[in-house]
């Protein structure tokens, strides 16, 4: 495994993608994002996501939200995907 001092808690990931906590944990539940116990031997899990699933969410929520610009489809109306990404 990769060093986990980078890894990130449910709630930075939230935040680095202008999500709610809540929102990340149900993409968890529906093994849509992998996550990590880096301290198994404790009474509490300490959960951590890896960086690289920051552009799994990306794509899933490129996918999701805006399924005419990923499938090729034209709306000129249309957000950008960048729009869903909170730069900081």
């Amino acid at each position: 495994m990769s060093d986990t001092s980078k890894w990130l808690t449910i709630t930075q990931f939230a935040d680095q993608l202008g999500l709610s906590r809540y929102t990340v944990v149900n993409l968890v539940k529906t093994k849509k994002l992998q996550v990590f116990n880096i301290s198994p031997g404790a009474k509490r899990p300490t959960y951590r996501l890896p960086p690289k699933q920051l552009n799994v969410a990306l794509e899933l929520m490129q996918s999701t939200v805006f399924p005419e610009v990923t499938q090729g489809g034209v709306d000129e109306g249309s957000r950008t995907p960048e729009a869903a990404v909170r730069n900081e």
